[in-house]
């Protein structure tokens, strides 16, 4: 009883974003699986598309912004074209 492991996943929702790449991906974590993920077209900005791309991603399987525990988020120090304001 007591703390977790530090190796037990949590069991939560988590939204990760990417945007240490041109294309960008979303996915979905739960209980330290991937259950959904997409790559984006890096035609576009993160900032143009990420959103809309999270959000569908909730929507195709069941879920919505409400039913996220967590947000993880990777980027990179250079501001390429991502469009959104995240800093490592």
């Amino acid at each position: 009883m007591g703390q977790p492991e530090p190796s037990d996943p949590f069991l939560g929702v988590v939204l990760a974003l990417e945007t240490a790449t041109r294309t960008g991906s979303v996915a979905i974590v739960q209980a330290g699986r991937v259950i959904a993920r997409t790559s984006g077209d890096g035609r576009t900005t993160h900032g143009e598309r990420l959103p809309g791309e999270a959000v569908d991603l909730l929507t195709e399987n069941g879920l919505t912004v409400t039913d996220v525990d967590r947000f993880a988020v990777a980027a990179s120090r250079h501001r390429h074209d991502s469009g959104i304001g995240v800093d490592p």
